[in-house]
């Protein structure tokens, strides 16, 4: 994939827990995959519960040959408490640093929190934004500087779904890029199941 100036890309996703988020941009990074060949890399976040009462917060590289690793910890008893992995945050900024924006695009699910604690990280997710031709982040509601910083570099291309919205934004998307939706994107979860 070239890169295009006329065709850079930036989605920017947020919302209520629960809106559609990350199917959202898993699917349209998946769509632009098939129709422009964009070759995505970046990360996914998901907490996995553990047997003693924590939670941990795993980094997935999504592109890259790395396996997942450890981000943070989140002890639910007495209080929920959350021990940030100092060390993950360089391993997620070096995934985003050598993404090559001449021919990859960048994927991040999803931009919250812990990443006001690492000022390089800060900037690897800033210049991967900016950078790469095509460039999907998930952004969780909070009013963090960073967060405003990451949605202040395109007002416009911030979307803010919610349940009612979705199948919506997705179709009028998928319309600007010249796609058309053909299945159902937004399944409701089934009963007992985990959520992000």
């Amino acid at each position: 994939m070239k890169v295009d100036e006329a065709r850079l890309m930036l989605m920017l996703i947020t919302g209520e827990r629960g809106a559609g988020k990350s199917t959202f941009a898993r699917h349209l990074s998946q769509r632009l995959t098939l129709s422009e060949g964009a070759r995505f890399k970046g990360y996914e976040t998901v907490f996995i519960d553990k047997p003693e009462g924590a939670r941990h917060l795993i980094c997935q590289p999504v592109g890259f040959d790395e396996k997942p690793f450890r981000v943070a910890v989140q002890n639910l008893l007495p209080y929920r408490r959350i021990l940030p992995d100092t060390e993950a945050f360089g391993r997620m900024a070096a995934l985003l640093e050598s993404i090559d924006p001449q021919t990859e695009g960048v994927y991040i699910d999803e931009i919250g929190f812990l990443e006001t604690l690492d000022d390089r990280l800060q900037q690897s997710i800033l210049s991967a934004l900016t950078r790469c031709p095509f460039a999907i982040a998930v952004i969780r509601l909070g009013d963090y500087p960073f967060l405003r910083k990451v949605k202040g570099l395109r007002p416009d291309a911030v979307l803010e779904l919610t349940r009612v919205n979705r199948e919506r934004l997705y179709a009028q998307t998928l319309s600007s890029l010249g796609a058309s939706q053909t299945d159902p994107v937004f399944r409701e979860p089934e009963k007992g199941g985990l959520k992000k």
